[in-house]
């Protein structure tokens, strides 16, 4: 009787072993189809303040069962014309599973990430969802970071996520379906004193509250002139510097505008990005209308269409007047 029992014991083994594997395969889940959604399909440019630069110039897919990765390599430039230095090389890697999409890259010169590894987005695709996760950041540190989505655009297509820490320290994101991020920027802060960095692709459309448009490039120069304007509006206003006033033409309507600013810091706002959508030329003046959008200590988001005219004063291109339009 014993030699059946530990007979039966012995053919029954492979038996479950077999029905634990056909389990274990059961289990494994394809990637989330509507987190693929939001894999970049397109290659594009992406600039920032201070001549920044950097192209995606190839896009590659891996499969699995349970992943699908993208892999984007590129370049990082300085397009600054006073500058040469030499480019370097990048790498950023997304992989999508079931209910993830995880971002990790490399190169030193690459405007991204505090973080090594970010869980860049987590279903349910809906305003505030929140995911936590632990991350090192580029010291080796560990920090709880949370993710969360902020805003989705009527259609679905688009959505604004922020990662975020206790110390105060977020970088945002606009991701977009066949594009992933086109737009990113994160808080720096040294010595108590906090500015934004960050980078826009050059071929992209924004939804603003009146209708959608398409962003136009415009010269660096004129480009990195708006942007350290925006940049410099709130330390202005908060009394802190003067630093604004180097992108204006003294002898300019610009100047006599900013020195009439009331500059009291409970009315400052902070600027988070903006978009070109038409330039002109009219003899020595350049004419850049922008969508400029700020956000106010109650994190609401301001938007305002401004027109910018620029010369060129000594080689350097300066604001000499700005409006807002309709």
């Amino acid at each position: 009787m014993k030699k059946r029992i530990f007979l039966s014991i012995v053919i029954a083994l492979p038996l479950l072993i077999s029905v634990g594997c056909t389990m274990a395969k059961s289990e494994v889940l394809p990637p989330s189809t509507s987190l693929l959604e939001f894999l970049p399909a397109v290659t594009d440019r992406y600039t920032g303040d201070s001549g920044y630069l950097h192209v995606i110039e190839k896009i590659e897919r891996e499969s699995s069962a349970e992943t699908e990765i993208a892999r984007l390599s590129g370049e990082v430039k300085d397009n600054s014309p006073a500058i040469i230095v030499d480019d370097f090389d990048f790498e950023i890697i997304l992989t999508v599973d079931a209910d993830k999409i995880v971002q990790t890259y490399s190169g030193s010169r690459l405007n991204e990430s505090n973080f090594d590894s970010l869980v860049l987005l987590k279903p349910p695709l809906e305003v505030g969802n929140k995911w936590t996760f632990t991350a090192k950041d580029l010291y080796g540190s560990k920090w709880k970071v949370t993710g969360e989505i902020k805003e989705i655009d009527a259609s679905g297509d688009v959505l604004t996520i922020r990662h975020s820490t206790k110390d105060g320290y977020y970088e945002e994101r606009i991701l977009q379906k066949g594009r992933g991020v086109t737009d990113f920027l994160r808080v720096l802060t040294f010595k108590n004193e906090s500015t934004f960095t960050g980078y826009h692709a050059e071929n992209a459309s924004i939804a603003t509250t009146e209708k959608e448009i398409d962003v136009l490039k415009i010269p660096v120069a004129y480009y990195n002139l708006i942007l350290g304007f925006e940049q410099a509006w709130p330390e202005y206003v908060k009394q802190e510097n003067d630093d604004l006033l180097k992108f204006i033409s003294e002898k300019s309507l610009a100047y006599e505008k900013i020195k009439a600013v009331s500059r009291d810091a409970n009315t400052a706002i902070d600027f988070v990005r903006f978009y070109p959508y038409e330039m002109t030329e009219e003899g020595a003046i350049i004419g850049v209308k922008v969508v400029e959008i700020f956000k106010t200590t109650e994190e609401d988001s301001v938007e305002n269409k401004v027109l910018y005219q620029i010369i060129i004063e000594k080689g350097v291109a300066k604001i000499v007047d700005f409006k807002q339009v309709k």
